[in-house]
């Protein structure tokens, strides 16, 4: 029985080997597909991640939103035409094209999301800035209209043009507001004289808007000191040429200047016409005043006091009464850099050494007799205005009395006599007193001057004298330095020691450091300076006819 069932037997084994071998097969076939399915999965994946990164850097780059679907619809398709390629089993491959059909759908639903919202941003922008250029050209109207369209547009989320409306409502006042002012400021420009005297005062008058009288009293005195400049500087070389001979041709050519102004070139003009000084200023004597005279009044000089414009021609007039040459050209640049607000600042070994001279004549002017003026509200406190005595000097005896005789005390008291003094000044009768520093003291009460301008004999002997000696020093300092351009520091300090020994000099010139701009003028510019003075000095056109 065993013998005859060992074929078959043997037949059953043989079968059951064969079949695990071809399940061995199968389970490798399987597991190949496995792996290779996921192998492409992953090269997919991948190519589709650096596919979308390309897509993003190209929205970035590219401000056109109709071309990103089109870049983004080839780029899907090299991923899918990777995919095609791929040695894998159909229904892998049928879940893999599942798969990025899916993210192609999305990328383009985000995609076009980021389109419209770079289309609304950049409409949003245009029409932001079609408003802002409305606004900028006045056109408020056509400004208004573009904010009410933007708001019907559905581009904007209600209220969040709210602030350009409050925007546009605030820029339309303040638009209107700058059109009145300047009405009221060309009314200013035409005659600022004649409204000056409404503004001489830093203080507003009672009930006045502080704020906007501050502004108009700065435009007023802006628009003043460039009318006084070019009419100024017209009539002072008409003086010069001769084309002015009289008070009256002042008087028609200075009628926009304020009367200060007019008396001071009035002063010129004697000046000019004394033939005694006309010899006096033929001489180094002269020019050496004319330079340290000119040199502390720049100093002093500041454009918002109340006699700026008196000043300001006084200093004009110095230097066009210099003959030609190097130190007229430099006063003449430097009175221009003051007149616009520039500084020269310290720059060279020149600069340095003229620095320790104007250290030094400050010192010694400090040290001058009678140089300290008297505080108009000294005099108005000490009773000066309620002296009938010395108003009668100017007017009847009742008007004096009415201005002496107020109806307040003590400061208030001061304040009604000086307005009373103030409106009675421009009728008085008799123009000026016998007394020049009751003169002196009347006019800086009208005025409003912090100080009286008043000086001795003496006293202006001495400050003559010290202009002079100051204007040599810088004079003889120029000319070496324009014979010894590059000096050093040693040579230098040598060279002033020689002009002056002060002990404030020495120290100065131990500093030698770069300084602060000052006002100062520093003498005459050697050739050798940086600037040229031809580029420095930049002539006026002449507003009246006889200079042309």
């Amino acid at each position: 029985m065993n013998t005859a069932m060992a074929p078959g037997a043997g037949m059953a084994a043989l079968g059951q080997d064969i079949g695990e071998a071809v399940g061995d097969l199968r389970a490798m076939h399987e597991r190949k597909e496995r792996e290779e399915s996921f192998a492409a999965g992953s090269r997919a994946s991948l190519a589709l991640g650096k596919e979308l990164e390309g897509a993003a850097a190209f929205r970035s780059a590219s401000p056109d939103p109709a071309t990103w679907q089109q870049d983004s619809d080839g780029r899907f398709a090299r991923v899918r035409e990777l995919i095609n390629k791929e040695n894998i089993p159909p229904q892998e491959r049928e879940k893999l094209v599942a798969w990025l059909d899916s993210k192609q759908g999305q990328h383009a639903a985000a995609t076009t999301s980021q389109a419209d919202n770079q289309r609304r941003a950049a409409n949003r922008t245009d029409i932001t800035n079609l408003f802002e250029m409305q606004v900028a050209h006045g056109d408020f109207g056509a400004a208004d209209g573009t904010l009410t369209s933007a708001e019907q547009s559905g581009l904007f989320r209600p209220g969040e043009l709210a602030d350009e409306r409050a925007d546009l409502e605030y820029r339309k006042k303040r638009h209107q507001e700058r059109v009145e002012e300047q009405k009221l400021f060309a009314t200013y420009k035409e005659n600022p004289a004649a409204h000056w005297e409404r503004f001489k005062s830093h203080t507003p008058p009672e009930g006045a808007d502080p704020v906007k009288y501050q502004r108009d009293r700065e435009f007023i005195q802006a628009a003043l000191l460039q009318r006084n400049h070019e009419d100024s500087l017209d009539i002072i070389n008409g003086i010069e040429s001769g084309k002015i001979t009289s008070d009256a041709d002042i008087e028609h050519y200075g009628a926009d200047l304020t009367p200060i102004a007019r008396k001071e070139l009035k002063r010129s003009l004697a000046a000019k016409q004394d033939a005694k000084n006309a010899a006096f200023r033929r001489t180094p004597l002269y020019q050496w005043q004319v330079i340290g005279e000119t040199s502390r009044m720049l100093e002093e000089w500041k454009p918002d006091t109340v006699t700026f414009d008196a000043g300001y021609n006084r200093i004009l007039g110095n230097v066009a009464s210099l003959p030609p040459g190097p130190e007229k050209e430099t006063l003449q640049a430097h009175v221009e850099d003051v007149r616009t607000g520039k500084l020269r600042g310290i720059q060279t070994r020149y600069d340095e050494g003229l620095r320790a001279f104007n250290d030094y004549d400050r010192m010694l002017f400090e040290k001058l007799p009678g140089q300290k003026r008297k505080k108009t509200s000294t005099a108005i406190a000490d009773g000066f205005l309620q002296d009938v005595h010395k108003l009668q000097n100017w007017f009847p005896e009742d008007v004096a009395r009415h201005i002496s005789a107020g109806t307040l005390t003590g400061e208030r008291a001061d304040a009604q006599a000086t307005e009373r003094f103030r409106q009675a000044w421009v009728h008085r009768t008799t123009e000026t007193a016998g007394d020049p520093l009751l003169q002196a003291t009347a006019e800086a009460i009208y005025q409003d001057e912090e100080e009286i301008d008043h000086f001795t004999e003496e006293a202006i002997k001495a400050r003559q004298k010290h202009d002079q000696e100051s204007g040599k020093r810088r004079q003889d300092f120029g000319e070496w330095m324009r014979l010894n351009p590059h000096a050093d520091e040693e040579r230098v300090r040598k060279k002033i020691n020689e002009l002056a020994t002060a002990p404030v000099v020495r120290s100065a010139l131990a500093k030698m450091i770069t300084a602060a701009p000052r006002r100062t003028y520093l003498g005459p510019r050697p050739a050798s300076s940086p600037a040229t003075l031809g580029e420095a000095v930049k002539p006026v056109q002449p507003r009246h006819s006889y200079l042309r």
